[in-house]
């Protein structure tokens, strides 16, 4: 599959707004960004997955597309760990160190960020918990794709249902919050395989752009805090009605934007991204506050929120080419060039 420009865009605005999103000043639109940044990227994970995958057997699936998305949060699970600890240990009150590992341990062994009475058993950093959303998500999505056609609505009609009844529980590997994400995979997985949906959509005036995304906005302002795991969403239903308007705004306006460079090198970094923008925002901080001697009140300004969210997404993007360029030279001595460069599903998310 060639790069389309359109991805790059949306993958590329995702990733930003994750990592201004956890800067310590609140996004004055915060609202409004929890309410479709993390449904973009299913639909986005749906739409890059080929047709072809889900007539394939469990196990090839299972390898092909989410083996990578598995071996990074274990990796980056253990590298939050191991931050965590050595965090507690630093302090004048430290933890006991044997405790604090097993429970470290245990949390990304349990894999789940929600716990809405902050249980010891949190992953850290909280970012983490989309990796085992996407996976079970993945996971299910398969099932109910393989389903016949008039069985698939009720299939994600339940899926729904299942995540609003327990969404008060702390289930592993984030199950409720993966019940949620399975339609936004689906509906990109349809997408991608009818033509006219994807010519109509692209066909839309752009002046609908706006409009579209001032009525998630509004709606999004309607459900106040929200947030993609269920268990801090005042309203299921809003949540939804307001993802669906602005993603379908943003498709629109990615669709009009030409092909960019640094679009596709944060679109190819997002996966990297993710799960250590805020382990390197812990690292700005610490250096500020003790090597720079920063006042604190300019810690706490925006001006210093976008100087240390811009750096991060720099650094960690031109991090991530660097490691691809070396590993591509690798694989292109043992055997020869695949061909094109293209958006397979395990580069495009955080």
């Amino acid at each position: 599959m060639n790069r389309l420009a359109w991805v790059d865009h949306l993958k590329a605005f995702g990733i930003v707004i994750v990592a201004f999103g956890h800067v310590r000043i609140p996004l004055p639109v915060e609202y409004w960004v929890h309410s479709f940044v993390i449904p973009l990227f299913l639909f986005l994970a749906g739409y890059l997955i080929s047709p072809e995958s889900f007539t394939a057997s469990p196990r090839v699936y299972f390898r092909r597309k989410m083996l990578r998305l598995v071996a990074a949060y274990v990796i980056f699970g253990f590298i939050g760990a191991l931050h965590y600890v050595l965090m507690s240990q630093a302090g004048v009150e430290r933890s006991p160190l044997p405790a604090t590992v097993m429970v470290k341990l245990q949390s990304v062994f349990y894999a789940s960020g929600t716990f809405p009475n902050e249980n010891a058993l949190q992953l850290y950093p909280v970012a983490l918990w989309f990796f085992p959303t996407i996976i079970v998500a993945l996971g299910l999505a398969f099932w109910i794709l393989r389903a016949p056609a008039g069985v698939v609505p009720l299939l994600i009609g339940g899926s729904l249902l299942l995540s609003w009844s327990w969404r008060n529980l702390v289930l592993p590997w984030e199950l409720e919050s993966a019940l949620t994400a399975v339609p936004y995979i689906v509906a990109g997985q349809l997408f991608r395989r009818s033509p006219g949906w994807q010519a109509r959509a692209f066909a839309l005036p752009r002046f609908w752009a706006p409009l579209l995304l001032a009525l998630g906005w509004m709606l999004a302002m309607l459900n106040g805090r929200v947030d993609f795991r269920l268990s801090i969403l005042n309203d299921p239903v809003l949540f939804h009605l307001a993802a669906w308007p602005t993603l379908l705004g943003l498709l629109i306006t990615a669709s009009a934007v030409p092909a960019s460079k640094l679009s596709r090198r944060l679109s190819a970094a997002t996966i990297f991204i993710f799960p250590t923008h805020q382990l390197l925002y812990w690292f700005f901080d610490t250096l500020s506050r003790e090597g720079l001697h920063l006042p604190e009140a300019f810690m706490h300004s925006y001006a210093y929120a976008i100087l240390e969210a811009s750096c991060a997404l720099m650094l960690l993007a031109w991090s991530y080419g660097w490691v691809q360029q070396r590993v591509s030279a690798r694989r292109r001595r043992d055997r020869p060039p695949a061909g094109v460069t293209d958006q397979s599903f395990p580069a495009i998310l955080p």
